[in-house]
């Protein structure tokens, strides 16, 4: 009844605070209720304050009072009342994002400033000096403010409902909207903090797994839950661009699969694989996509999806085709060895490989899975024309088939990399023919004028293949040639293709020569054969031979009937040997958990009794060793006063002594460095006179190629102002161009504005002719109404609201409508 009447009380002061306006002395009182022990007990008067106190928190924007407040609710009802929590988090949320919605549609400029967690001053010094319009910044200070307050509103509830199982529920409810929140409003900073944050509730949720109301990731539901949240993160951070994060979320995924205790589920392991194809082909990595694929190309297979099938394997083998054929070393990369090679690693281990994948076990996997004749019909010829010829195809007929990869949208992003492989192609099989090739002739033979691919560096192509070792060559800009010193790809990478129909193919090849050469050496031969004695002795064993035939049949028959028996036997006592195992492992689980859980406990308690003698002992040490040192100091000390008289006696003596040796050796320093000094003056004559001869020698040298140098510049200058002169030219007829289309722009604008004047004009002319009318007709009106005193009324009349004679100028009227004000027609309705 006390706390009942204090909650009565406190409400209804907080509601006259808050009626005669005075909002923050109302939330100051809930607040000390809330912390007062007078509630703490009556969980009713609690839901109560907790209810209005949110309310008010989210009208001033106060986010720390409302943290503090939250945290204090939670400690006491987190274990009698988690539902009363829930609510009151939803409901404080809710109230924030409302008013966030309310603002954010009445504000008048888009949201711009790109970090929620600056400083408000900061923010509103660069409105000031940056956005001109009154109107505009207006709009930025009244949504600013509520992004800032429901951002912050998100990370207190975080920090409320993080690594406490009961309210796993709100912790995922309040992820998600956090999310939508990223997503709506284009926060991309407030994304990347919020995936820290979740990355490192995850990291707490495994370094400590044992604690109180904790969160276990060995729970089903709570790593279901995680998991979830990862990929709903990653489709996030895919759909807002963030390559950087979803990378991120990709290990986050990883990691919770390497911690299930079972294989996730198919539909998620897709949905995986999905995302890291993304994120591999934005980043070009096409080794790592064509393998990703091959995986994905598995699962679709096992789910029997005819176009996912289809899709998956036409994008295995472009990605495959895709694979640079240039080596990825490059001399000036800062990164060692062994940091590409764990880099590598890391990446297969995302993939479920055990080392980084290589181009030819790609090759392997779409000849071992099937996969290149599940692909469409554009992608089988270009892997046969490219993989197969190795630089001997028809570049008409890529080019074709490189178009129809463009006219897809879902295959065009392979067209550069595959069309960058056919150039290192053209150029192996040029430097296997030939040793010089002009530079025009080469840019010839890898034009492919009908793609997008207009402009190919290829320049920075060649640089790009000698700096990875695999072109041997020379590029001579004088005479615009190219020289190979070699053959492109001297060392080849070993690619072994397991190709079933490529081996059966050799194999018959194989029997067909034996076949040949046999068949030769017995018509060499030309041996006597008695046929009909050969006949005769087949038709005498017929029967035999067929009676042994049906007699091994059934033999058989019989033996695999046999062993049908034995394998179901066996497949029966193995299943019931595997149902007793599982019952054995799930009771040795239970066991195991038991004795985990009283071992932690009781290594708890040690470690904290252990703890307060390690603090007991530490203060008896430091107080002994504080003694120590303070003895030891003034020993020094003492010590240190003798050394210092000694030294100073000793000092003294040595001073004494040293003056008449500082004369002698003062003569004898000046002697010496005078020989040095004319020395060291002939060093330098010599050495510059050999100089200005070299220098003079050198003058010589370069005056003579001056002419050369000269004509070389005049010459490099003409063809570039030529060039400048031509695109200068290009670029005013495009600028022509768009002034011609920008000025018919204009012209049908003000043919239009006229046509809509003319109308206005015709509109408002009429209006004032009817006007000008109305005003004529009430004019005529006004003249022809007679006043009653200037009427001929007749005498007999009694009133003058009676019945109007035959001669008045408004017509008849009936007894019942007439007078002055009975309805006459001179009355404009």
């Amino acid at each position: 009844m006390v706390a009942h009447h204090r909650l009565e009380n406190a409400l209804a002061r907080a509601e006259e605070l808050i009626t005669v306006g005075n909002q923050s002395a109302a939330l100051q009182l809930l607040h000390d209720a809330i912390i007062s022990r007078w509630f703490q007990h009556n969980l009713l008067a609690l839901d109560a304050i907790m209810a209005k106190f949110v309310e008010l928190c989210v009208e001033l924007r106060r986010g720390r009072l409302a943290k503090d407040g939250l945290h204090q609710y939670r400690s006491i009802s987190q274990n009698v009342n988690v539902a009363g929590l829930e609510s009151v988090m939803m409901r404080f949320l809710g109230a924030a994002e409302g008013k966030l919605a309310v603002k954010h549609s009445e504000a008048t400029a888009e949201e711009t400033v790109e970090d929620l967690e600056q400083v408000p001053e900061t923010l509103a010094s660069v409105w000031g000096t940056t956005l001109g319009d009154e109107k505009e910044r207006t709009g930025h200070e009244a949504v600013t403010p509520w992004l800032r307050f429901v951002w912050e509103v998100y990370r207190i509830i975080l920090d409320i409902c993080r690594h406490n199982n009961k309210l796993e529920s709100v912790y995922r409810v309040i992820v998600e909207r956090a999310f939508i929140f990223c997503r709506k409003y284009g926060r991309k900073a407030e994304f990347r903090r919020l995936c820290e944050i979740l990355r490192h509730h995850l990291s707490i949720i495994n370094k400590y797994p044992g604690q109180t109301n904790g969160i276990s990731l060995s729970e089903p539901a709570s790593h279901q839950l995680q998991l979830e949240l990862r990929f709903e993160q990653l489709a996030v951070a895919t759909e807002m661009e963030l390559w950087h994060e979803a990378f991120r979320s990709i290990e986050d995924i990883h990691g919770l699969f390497v911690l299930a205790r079972k294989s996730a589920k198919p539909a998620l392991v897709m949905t995986y694989y999905e995302r890291l194809c993304r994120v591999f082909q934005m980043s070009n990595n096409y080794l790592y996509l064509a393998a990703t694929l091959c995986k994905l190309f598995s699962l679709a297979k096992s789910q029997n999806d005819e176009y996912k099938i289809g899709i998956d394997a036409t994008m295995a083998v472009l990605a495959t085709v895709a694979s640079p054929l240039l080596h990825d070393h490059d001399a000036t990369n800062t990164m060692t060895l062994e940091e590409t090679e764990a880099k590598n690693t890391r990446l297969a281990h995302f993939l479920g490989l055990q080392k980084a994948p290589s181009r030819s076990g790609v090759l392997k996997e779409l000849f071992s899975r099937d996969i290149l004749p599940r692909a469409n019909e554009t992608a089988q010829k270009l892997f046969n024309l490219l993989e197969t010829t190795k630089g001997d195809f028809d570049t008409a007929t890529v080019e074709k088939h490189l178009q129809e990869l463009e006219q897809n949208p879902q295959f065009s992003a392979f067209v550069p990399a595959i069309y960058k492989n056919i150039v290192a192609l053209i150029f192996k099989k040029i430097s296997q023919t030939g040793k010089v090739e002009t530079f025009e002739a080469l840019e010839k033979k890898i034009a492919m004028p009908s793609l997008s691919i207009k402009e190919f560096n290829l320049d920075a192509f060649i640089i790009e293949g000698c700096r990875s070792g695999d072109f041997h060559l020379r590029i001579d800009h004088e005479t615009g040639v190219v020289r190979f010193k070699k053959p492109c790809f001297a060392v080849p990478p070993k690619i072994e293709i397991n190709n079933p129909l490529q081996s059966k193919t050799l194999q018959v090849i194989s029997m067909i020569e034996e076949a040949c050469k046999k068949i030769s050496f017995a018509t060499e031969q030309k041996p006597k054969i008695d046929l009909d004695e050969l006949v005769r002795k087949a038709r005498a064993n017929l029967d035999s031979e067929q009676k042994a035939n049906l007699a091994r049949k059934t033999l058989i028959e019989k033996k695999k009937e046999i062993l049908e028996e034995i394998a179901q036997r066996k497949e029966r006592e193995e299943a019931r040997e595997r149902a007793v195992k599982v019952q054995q492992e799930k009771e040795a689980e239970k066991i195991r958990l038991a004795e985990e859980t009283a071992k932690r406990e009781a290594a708890r308690r040690e470690a904290e009794r252990e703890e307060i003698r390690r603090d007991q002992e530490q203060k008896r040490e430091e107080e002994v060793e504080r003694k120590k040192e303070a003895a030891a100091r003034r020993a020094n000390l003492e010590k240190m006063i003798a050394v210092v008289r000694r030294l100073d006696h000793l000092e003294r003596a040595y001073r004494q002594e040293e003056i008449p040796l500082l004369t002698t050796d003062y003569e004898k320093q000046k002697k010496d460095d005078r020989v040095a000094y004319d020395e060291r003056t002939v060093l330098i004559h010599e050495k510059a006179k050999s100089q200005f001869e070299a220098e003079i020698q050198l003058k010589a040298n370069l005056t003579a190629m001056s002419d050369d140098y000269k004509s070389y510049v005049e010459g490099l200058k003409t063809r570039r102002q030529d060039s400048l002169e031509a695109k200068k030219a290009k670029a005013a007829a495009d600028l022509e161009t768009a002034k011609e289309a920008r000025r018919e722009r204009a012209r049908t604008q003000a043919a239009t504005k006229r046509e809509v004047e003319e109308r206005r004009r015709a509109d408002e002319e009429q209006r004032a002719k009817e006007e000008e009318e109305r005003i004529a007709k009430d004019a005529a009106l006004s003249k022809a109404y007679v006043p009653p005193s200037k009427r001929n009324v007749p005498e007999t009349a009694s009133s003058p609201f009676g019945s109007r004679s035959a001669s008045s100028p408004f017509g008849a009227q009936s007894s019942s409508g007439g007078g002055a004000f009975g309805g006459g027609s001179w009355r404009r309705a």
